[in-house]
């Protein structure tokens, strides 16, 4: 029996991109049908926009298609990054998509965190932080972190943990878009 691999949105941050590269060449199996990844920089008008339901549209009809789970790849910067910001903010929308059809309604992707080789725990992104939170109506937190994976079997594992979660759960995602990216501490 084969395995499932859901469609899965790469998001990092661009300093990354050679451990990236690594991690891609490590997993990104199955002839690229597991991972989503847009190639370079968000496109300057998404970059610019400052009204959320069009960010949310044009991310999710440009990059996130059909994906169902985001893998945050963590490096030491990741945290600072407004681009990462945005892919997380449309990545975990759920409801109605004001700039499409209003009668589909949206469910949120999955989301999992790999921690990079170089990642030196200087933190997670905000949105990230909101979502490793658990609370009285909510045991079980909707984001989940882990070390670099040993092997695919692992990583394929941790993808559909995240999958399943996003079916029961509902992601904390506050409206506010980071402005600017932070500096790295």
């Amino acid at each position: 029996m084969q395995e499932v691999i859901h469609k899965t949105y790469l998001s990092h941050h661009p300093d990354d991109q050679s451990q990236v590269g690594q991690f891609l060449e490590q997993f990104d199996y199955l002839n690229n049908l597991a991972i989503h990844r847009p190639q370079g920089e968000l496109e300057q008008d998404i970059e610019r926009e400052d009204n959320k339901h069009k960010l949310i549209h044009k991310m999710r009809q440009r990059y996130l298609k059909d994906s169902t789970v985001t893998l945050l790849l963590l490096g030491p910067c990741t945290y600072t990054q407004r681009s990462v910001d945005l892919e997380l903010l449309a990545s975990l929308h759920h409801g109605q998509d004001v700039m499409a059809d209003p009668d589909e309604d949206i469910l949120p992707n999955g989301l999992v965190a790999v921690m990079l080789p170089h990642y030196q725990e200087n933190g997670f992104p905000d949105r990230l932080n909101e979502n490793l939170r658990v609370s009285e109506t909510q045991p079980i937190p909707y984001a989940k972190v882990i070390p670099y994976p040993d092997d695919k079997t692992t990583l394929a594992a941790a993808i559909e943990e995240a999958y399943t979660r996003r079916q029961t759960l509902l992601p904390n995602n506050t409206p506010t878009m980071q402005s600017e990216d932070k500096a790295c501490l």
